[in-house]
């Protein structure tokens, strides 16, 4: 037996990246980053919907954005089995006082402590 496993980013999630934030309170805003569902604007490409439409099986994380996105995909034509295996490792706040960045700074310097 022959097959594939594809893997898909959810959608652009419905928080804000255009404040600056400290270290400190880059733990809160990825809590709020990953309770958020999608943007209301966000659709999948095409391609991904032609792939879920496809698949035989079609897996989700249980983050809200996740869940939407491959009901998105699937135009909600099947049920998606959703778990919490599929979550991404949390980033934790690196430990860098006095400074405000962006979510996304903060994200690059997290992930490089985190490595």
């Amino acid at each position: 037996m022959s097959g594939r496993i594809i893997t898909a980013r959810h959608g652009r999630p419905n928080i804000s990246r255009d404040v600056r934030i400290s270290a400190e309170d880059f733990g809160g805003w990825w809590s709020q980053y990953d309770e958020s569902g999608l943007h209301p604007d966000e659709t999948p490409p095409p391609s991904l919907i032609d792939l879920a439409g496809r698949a035989k099986t079609v897996l989700s994380s249980t983050l809200p954005r996740a869940i939407e996105t491959a009901r998105h995909a699937t135009k909600g034509a099947r049920d998606v089995p959703a778990d919490p295996m599929f979550i991404e490792a949390p980033l934790p706040p690196p430990p860098v006082p006095f400074l405000k960045l962006t979510p996304t700074a903060w994200g690059v310097i997290s992930r490089s402590f985190w490595f």
